[in-house]
């Protein structure tokens, strides 16, 4: 139940909670106006290592890889959450989502990155270390994952993110979250579901995919016309495509 919480819903829960989950399904009758809450007790980030020990099918690589272990449990545990279909959506996907839900719309890139690269239209720049509640301006790649920007870890504040940040103090307004590839995105989906936010999507691939299937994208009034730059071929050559060099700046005679 752990691993089906984690994987199809999202949910950051620990083994104590599914059990919880497992309980309440067999105590509380499956009837018309029987309401129940079930209230998750741990999160699995606290279990990491014994995750990698106990369920080493999750990890295909091999347990001797996992240097630090909480850090590789917590890709893998990312990898199967950005395969939900309930939890991260292609471009096309997401503009039918923002059409029907009309979700806030949140970057969580970093305020120079949202200052300078092309946005969604009407977007609100809140970068993941905001959410995260961490302070300081200092960022650093703390996961190996290609695209991720994480900032250094700091005391987290004591507030839920409704109390703090004023855009999210409804939980079941919609919310679409996006970053340059979708990796840091999709932490903050996590975080947010986590704090029990009902209806959280994140755009796969960011705003590569977004470009690529065709969706308009804001400037800013030309302020903010770049890309990000281009990690792999892959990526430069898509850049190219789309009218950038591989450093994410608008080529001559392109089409951006």
């Amino acid at each position: 139940m752990c691993r089906r919480l984690n994987a199809e819903e999202s949910i950051i829960a620990g083994p104590s909670s599914g059990m919880n989950l497992v309980g309440a399904l067999k105590v509380i009758p499956d009837e018309p106006g029987v309401v129940c809450v079930v209230m998750f007790c741990d999160n699995v980030f606290k279990y990491a290592t014994s995750v990698t020990k106990y369920c080493p099918e999750l990890f295909p690589d091999g347990g001797n890889v996992m240097d630090p272990a909480e850090a590789k449990a917590l890709q893998r545990i990312m990898r199967r959450a950005n395969k939900s279909p309930d939890s991260t959506m292609a471009g096309p996907k997401c503009q039918e989502f923002i059409t029907k839900r009309r979700p806030i719309i949140i970057d969580v890139r970093p305020a120079d990155e949202f200052a300078e690269r092309l946005r969604i239209p009407g977007a609100v720049n809140i970068p993941l270390s905001v959410l995260n509640g961490e302070e300081g301006p200092a960022l650093t790649q703390v996961m190996d994952v290609p695209g991720a920007v994480q900032a250094v870890q700091a005391e987290a504040s004591d507030l839920s993110i409704s109390e703090r940040i004023p855009e999210l103090e409804d939980l079941s307004q919609p919310v679409l979250v996006y970053c340059n590839r979708g990796v840091d995105s999709l932490m903050a989906l996590m975080v947010l579901k986590a704090e029990g936010y009902e209806c959280v999507r994140n755009l796969e691939r960011g705003m590569f995919e977004w470009l690529q299937s065709g969706q308009a994208a804001d400037d800013n009034n030309g302020s903010s016309c770049n890309m990000p730059n281009g990690k792999d071929n892959e990526e430069k050559e898509l850049l190219a495509y789309l009218g950038f060099d591989e450093d994410g700046k608008p080529a001559e005679g392109g089409s951006a």
